[in-house]
């Protein structure tokens, strides 16, 4: 019925928290048919109510789940992302997504699925401060297709362009390499007008550029 209904609030969350922990073994039983509804929550606990979820309760959720819930879980977290402030996300970067982030790229709890990679890049818009950090290690993740993708236009929407040229230039490479529909790529040339060109190491600039032209878009 809470999954139905229901509302997280702090003190819901100390009197549910056991059992939500408890339900994690029980998704391919009676909850089965609530299971996108229930990672939807789980998510709204794991970056809001807990501390260090990587500690517990993402090793718990991983052991537990099929890739659909992984794929879900990614996508979720990217929603919350949005809805947050900066200084939250960066706040929630700091607490455990850094982590979280780096034990995937080591394959812990398990392997990054090829759905999951696009689903958390779209995390990257969302940071401030910790923007580079960020794509630092997300260009470390295997190339994979884009089918669905606003990473283009939620970048060219904020002035991480003119804060983190660099890392806006590493991040595109990378994209320029995937396999991506053509419209995602609608917004680049505002980007490209933002870029401080005098900021950027010529290697990175000359690499940048052959991608572009690799990918017809130069």
């Amino acid at each position: 019925g809470f999954l139905t209904w229901g509302r997280l609030t702090p003190q819901l969350v100390e009197v549910l928290k056991l059992y939500f922990e408890k339900a994690l073994t029980r998704l391919d039983i009676e909850l089965n048919y609530k299971r996108n509804r229930f990672v939807e929550y789980l998510s709204a606990l794991i970056c809001f109510y807990i501390p260090h979820p990587q500690e517990k309760w993402i090793p718990t959720f991983f052991k537990n789940t099929n890739a659909d819930d992984r794929l879900k879980f990614s996508r979720q977290i990217g929603q919350l992302l949005q809805g947050m402030g900066i200084e939250q996300a960066d706040e929630l970067w700091k607490n455990w997504i850094k982590d979280y982030w780096e034990k995937r790229l080591q394959g812990l709890p398990k392997p990054l699925s090829e759905a999951e990679i696009p689903a958390m890049v779209e995390w990257l818009p969302h940071f401030g401060t910790m923007f580079e950090e960020a794509v630092k290690l997300a260009i470390q993740m295997p190339i994979a297709k884009f089918e669905h993708s606003s990473i283009i236009h939620n970048i060219q929407g904020k002035s991480l362009v003119e804060q983190y040229p660099q890392a806006t230039v590493k991040l595109l490479i990378y994209l320029l390499r995937a396999a991506c529909p053509p419209y995602i790529w609608f917004g680049l040339d505002k980007i490209i007008e933002k870029l401080d060109r005098g900021k950027i190491p010529t290697t990175l600039l000359c690499e940048f550029d052959e991608s572009l032209a690799e990918a017809g878009l130069g």
